[in-house]
């Protein structure tokens, strides 16, 4: 197969944080891996909990190297990185400040995450995840692209649920099951926080409606249908006539310099057709 190219960019939200420390997403990208490529995203849920940004960073960069097997080892690495991350933060806490201390025993760090592993010589994709960070993926049909899969943000009922989140400190509760789908040669994936999947999903409400439904699950497609105000806002600037047109324009936006991809997604906001966050993409395609 030919190689994969990865373009990603991550900035921090350009209106209400002052640097880019203040960044609470993460992204993780690794081609080199004998057996799988492997890419994370996870957004830590700074509204609850503490050193939620950190906990996103420790999850992604820690990913395994193959997809799990089983329930078991799923559990076994979720309680390894846990510990992991527990040691190297209680150990830097100030124990003079009690609130602190408090907030990281009792509440722990929240992230959303999502795994994914592909194995490019066979062709096979393993993802997995909860939250409202978001996997999509794009298959080629012609001069087409269509939308084939939108993980995991199909769980919710509604763009604007309180995601599922991972906490080192809670036991790991959600669905443990890996999921599997056979790739074409020329398939394009791409990785999202919240901000830019919901961004993603009411372009392609526009762009691929017929296949919407069924990738967002009955209560979610609903409930963006909804979105009244935004989608004819969207609808009447015609940014884009097609899902390739989209997805053309978001590889040649990505490699752009940073400050220019920042300025984009600055102007978006503005435009109310992005919320304020913490913003980040990764792209895989061929």
């Amino acid at each position: 197969m030919s190689p994969i190219n990865a373009f990603r960019f991550s900035c921090s939200d350009p209106f209400d944080k002052e640097n880019e420390s203040e960044n609470e997403d993460a992204i993780f990208y690794c081609g080199a891996s004998p057996d799988f490529l492997k890419a994370a995203i996870s957004d830590g849920a700074g509204g609850a909990g503490i050193f939620c940004g950190d906990w996103a960073r420790h999850l992604v960069n820690n990913q395994p190297d193959k997809p799990f097997l089983s329930k078991d080892k799923a559990e076994e690495w979720f309680l390894g990185v846990s510990k992991n991350f527990y040691d190297s933060k209680v150990t830097q806490l100030d124990a003079s400040d009690a609130f602190i201390v408090e907030k990281f025993h009792n509440d722990g760090s929240y992230a959303t995450l999502v795994l994914i592993w592909w194995d490019t010589l066979r062709a096979e994709l393993y993802y997995w995840g909860h939250g409202d960070s978001t996997l999509f993926l794009f298959e080629k049909n012609g001069d087409r692209s269509i939308p084939k899969l939108i993980f995991p943000i199909g769980e919710q009922s509604s763009l604007n649920d309180p995601p599922k989140l991972f906490n080192w400190n809670k036991k790991l509760d959600q669905r443990i099951q890996v999921e599997k789908k056979i790739l074409k040669s020329d398939d394009q994936l791409i990785l999202t926080t919240d901000s830019i999947s919901r961004w993603l999903i009411l372009q392609l409400m526009l762009l691929s409606p017929m296949e919407m439904p069924t990738l967002l699950g009955e209560q979610l497609y609903s409930s963006v249908s909804k979105e009244g105000e935004l989608l004819e806002s969207l609808n009447l600037r015609k940014e884009f006539n097609s899902t390739t047109a989209l997805l053309e324009f978001i590889e040649r936006g990505l490699q752009c310099p940073y400050i220019i991809i920042r300025k984009n997604l600055s102007d978006r906001i503005e435009r109310a057709e992005l919320e304020k966050d913490d913003l980040s993409i990764l792209m895989l395609t061929k």
